[in-house]
């Protein structure tokens, strides 16, 4: 049985290192809280900007 902290790691790992473009987004506050490398690299955008860019400049009203 894995700990939480293991649990954390792991799934960490598979957001950091997956080749898939993956966002966490609050639609409610309308903010992209992560993005893995590869959404940066699909949207060509660093982490920092797409963490201060509004979900809605790239996605419109599709939230």
């Amino acid at each position: 049985m894995k700990t939480e902290t293991e649990k954390q790691l792991y799934y960490a790992n598979l957001f950091a290192h997956s080749c898939e473009p993956i966002l966490l987004i609050d639609p409610y506050a309308n903010r992209i809280q992560e993005a893995n490398p590869a959404a940066c690299q699909l949207l060509e955008y660093d982490q920092a900007q797409l963490l201060d860019t509004k979900a809605s400049e790239l996605f419109g009203d599709k939230l």
